[in-house]
């Protein structure tokens, strides 16, 4: 195939994706005239989906696939430790192909550049350059340039690899000021770095299943231009409307400034303008300025307002200001800042929350059908406790876990854990912003209210990108059935997204099932005071309930998790010795009443990983809580330690991810996993989730204590030291953060403060438990092992919780040649 050809054919694949369907055909007319082959070219691009992007398309019809190859395709070819896997589709620059990167283990978009660059060194030498500032972008809304990368004498990007849809108006109000405002900070970002996109536009845009935005080709406009420093090219009779020319970097007409369709200087106004008219568009669902042709669009531009009256009647009258703000013909009148367009999106999308009620009547039946079938992963937050009354809060929430718990277990959904969901409750943001966090399609949302012996349960399910609801229902019945009205719930929410139900969760969600009132309630009052971590008091509850009705499997499963809560890594309240036997006993019982219970199946798991030394029964404990709850975080979380501890690294990654990806806003979860992660070598993730621990929660101490230990490590004493000292003062001076601070300023060299932490814990011990490990840390730091395995037997003696990962710990390398260490080892079953 003639290049040439397949170039203009490219640009106007491009510009027929930003028309509607109806608009085709008399652009093609126009722009392909007598060309049959091009017009033929362009309409196979097009044919496969109307919606697509022109930039890494999430697929690409066969025909525009063979008629790639004829000019030389990439598919199953490697590129260094990239294997190209398919094709996407075309970009401004070349073709893109879906890749998997050998060596990080994820999938890739590779970018071939043309060839023109490899002819002209000073061209190339600048994009390169251009590409490293780029790539220095970090921000969420941004699409990523991991590397410009040379093989085979050819140069290519590796890019993030963005799923999703590209954005196209008209959106509903609240979606579109969510959309516009991510863009606004996408930009805010670059322009703080210098970077300026040059070509924002929709096609430019992809929405992700999570409702993020990823704003494509950042900078790519400037960085593709001539070696020599010259202004974006006015258009000229050329242009067919869309396209960016090889070597000449004119931008899209219906989006460019005044001053960059006179060919003048541009700037970071510029985007501005482009920003304009972009949240135009995704209100109107119109374009601020067109024409048939390119002349005519810069004209309409240059000399033209846009059509006003076409914005919606209930725009508010703060982002109307806004636009016309940005769309300034004159820049030095325009809007200087895109971060204030950001604020004043955000503060819309806010006030419009609070006064306009959902409407679920307003989608359509195909538009429920189509956005439902897109949800694979769903967050219930805390219900609405509709009774005004603080004291029933625990039964709201009760009822939120009980929904999430029967959610949880249909395999083909993912669903955010309790602790996740309830990290909400009270919450002011809206719902994109909360999907966005968790990563999931959609949100169940709803109320619960409980009158004497009848109880009410409302509930809605919200598209979590475009904020629309897709689904609302109210449940009624006498508080024995509460069961039953949960499992209801659930079966019309699995239903009303499609997702596939297997014979026995159908089943399960539909048997009738009653409760003791008194007893349910003693439940929901003891789960209340777990998620508070009011342990003991917690147990008191689980107890009543069991008086109440000796075969309430559910009490038992949760006197099992309390207890085992007791004897967890850093926070031990009692020694596992006395506690974790209790556990064992209330977790059987909870089996024998009901084997279809997940939960008690992983805390007998870490009753044998901790307690009894039985990592392998622990595993087999673990898979059948994911057999019966693939979406227990928890099974997950102990899972992946499990796999840690014998350096199965691939798998516990796998695992330890799938948690996190279950519990996401778990700082407890994130400390430890990314701890985990350090040790087995994974450590840029593992600094990852330890950062974002903090993030979560700046208060709590782990995160910190277990940076100290990274640190010491790397090596990095002056950092390791500040940090357990910050563990120590978060924790107000509990014995696991004063071990690893002995550990860490030890290592310093600051022996003296070593031993005063020693004595410290010496104190402690006859006030409360202290773990033998906290000392253990302590001499193995000052470098006295004969001490350090002492206080290790000890700690094997009394079942400490750490133990089982001494294998792991890379601190503890230097016991390894001692038998006594591999004695140790073999007793816990980390050695054959």
């Amino acid at each position: 195939m003639d290049p040439q050809l397949w170039r203009r054919a490219e640009a106007l694949f491009h510009a027929v994706l930003e028309r509607s369907p109806e608009d085709r055909r008399a652009f093609l007319d126009s722009a392909c005239g007598d060309d049959r082959e091009l017009r033929r070219l362009v309409e196979t691009l097009a044919s496969k989906d109307q919606r697509a992007g022109g930039f890494l398309a999430d697929s690409a019809p066969a025909e525009a696939i063979e008629t790639r190859r004829a000019v030389g395709s990439l598919e199953g070819r490697l590129l260094g430790h990239y294997r190209i896997v398919s094709f996407l589709g075309v970009g401004g620059m070349g073709e893109v192909y879906r890749a998997h990167d050998g060596k990080l283990g994820r999938d890739v978009a590779i970018k071939t550049l043309p060839p023109e660059f490899a002819r002209d060194p000073a061209r190339l030498a600048r994009f390169r350059r251009e590409a490293r500032a780029l790539a220095s972008l970090n921000h969420p809304n941004i699409a990523v340039i991991y590397g410009l990368e040379e093989f085979a004498g050819a140069d290519y990007l590796v890019l993030e690899l963005v799923e999703g849809e590209t954005v196209h108006g008209p959106l509903h109000l609240t979606t579109a000021l969510d959309v516009a405002a991510q863009v606004a900070e996408a930009l805010e970002a670059a322009h703080q770095k210098g970077i300026v996109h040059r070509d924002l536009k929709p096609a430019n845009l992809k929405l992700t299943p999570q409702g993020r935005v990823k704003v494509l080709d950042f900078g790519l406009a400037k960085a593709v231009g001539k070696a020599e420093a010259k202004p974006d090219a006015a258009p000229d009779a050329a242009l067919t409307c869309e396209s960016t020319a090889l070597g000449r970097v004119l931008g899209t007409p219906a989006y460019m400034s005044p001053e960059q369709a006179r060919g003048g200087e541009v700037d970071q106004r510029t985007d501005i303008w482009a920003f304009g008219c972009l949240l135009f568009e995704l209100l109107t669902g119109k374009r601020a300025f067109g024409g048939e042709t390119a002349t005519d669009t810069v004209a309409s531009l240059l000399e033209r307002e846009p059509d006003w009256q076409a914005l919606p009647g209930d725009t508010p009258a703060k982002v109307r200001s806004l636009m016309r703000q940005c769309l300034q013909k004159d820049a030095d009148r325009r809007l200087d800042d895109i971060a204030d367009a950001a604020t004043t999106l955000r503060a819309a999308r806010r006030a419009w929350s609070r006064r306009a009620p959902r409407r679920p009547e307003a989608l359509t039946a195909r538009e429920r059908r189509r956005a439902g079938a897109r949800i694979h992963s769903l967050a219930v937050l805390p219900l609405a406790n509709l009774a005004g009354d603080p004291e029933q809060d625990y039964f709201a929430d009760g009822m939120t876990e009980a929904l999430i718990a029967e959610l949880a277990q249909i395999r083909a959904l993912r669903v955010i854990s309790r602790t996740s969901a309830m990290h909400y409750k009270g919450t002011t943001k809206t719902v994109p912003e909360i999907a966005r966090e968790l990563a999931v399609d959609g949100i169940v949302e709803g109320s619960v209210l409980r009158a004497g012996n009848r109880v009410r349960i409302n509930a809605q399910l919200i598209h979590a990108a475009s904020d629309r609801h897709l689904w609302a229902h109210g449940y009624e019945g006498d508080a024995r059935d509460v069961l039953h009205l949960q499992g209801e719930v659930a079966r019309a929410i699995a239903d009303e997204i499609q997702v596939t139900l297997t014979p026995q969760e159908r089943v399960r969600l539909a048997r009738p099932r009653q409760v003791n009132v008194e007893a349910h309630e003693a439940y929901l009052r003891g789960r209340y005071d777990w998620g508070r971590a009011h342990l003991r008091q917690s147990i008191e509850h689980f107890e009543r309930a069991i008086a109440i009705d000796p075969d309430y499997a559910l009490a038992y499963a949760g006197i099992a998790d309390s207890r085992c809560r007791m004897f967890g890594a850093a926070l031990e309240m009692v020694p596992p010795s006395q506690v974790a036997p209790l556990a064992r006993v209330a977790a059987i019982k909870a089996l024998e009443l009901d084997e279809s219970l997940a939960e008690p199946h992983v805390s007998l798991s870490r009753v044998m990983l901790w307690h009894d030394r039985d990592p392998a029964g622990a595993e087999r404990e673990l898979e059948r809580a994911i057999e019966l709850n693939p979406n227990s975080a928890m099974a997950q979380f102990i899972f992946g330690l499990l796999l840690a501890d014998f350096r199965r690294t691939d798998e516990a990654m796998a695992a330890l991810q799938r948690a996190l990806q279950l519990d996401p806003v778990s700082a407890w979860n994130s400390a430890i996993a990314g701890y985990f992660m350090c040790e087995l070598g994974q450590e840029e993730p593992g600094r990852s989730e330890l950062r974002k621990a903090i993030e979560l929660d700046p208060g709590f101490f782990l995160p910190w204590s277990l940076l100290s230990v990274v640190d010491c490590h790397a090596g990095a004493f002056s950092e390791a030291t500040a940090e357990a000292d910050e563990g120590v003062r978060l924790s107000a001076g509990l014995p696991m953060a004063r071990g690893w601070a002995g550990h860490a300023r030890a290592m310093a060299g600051h022996r003296s403060e070593a031993l005063a932490e020693l004595g410290e814990l010496e104190a402690l011990s006859h006030q409360r438990y202290v773990p033998a490990i906290a000392r253990a840390w302590c001499h193995l730091g000052l470098g006295d092992h004969e001490r350090t395995l002492e206080w290790l037997e000890h700690g094997y003696q009394q079942r400490d919780s750490q133990l089982p990962h001494l294998r792991l710990m890379r601190a503890f390398d230097p016991l390894h040649p001692d038998p006594r260490f591999q004695d140790l080892l073999r007793r816990q079953g980390l050695l054959p």
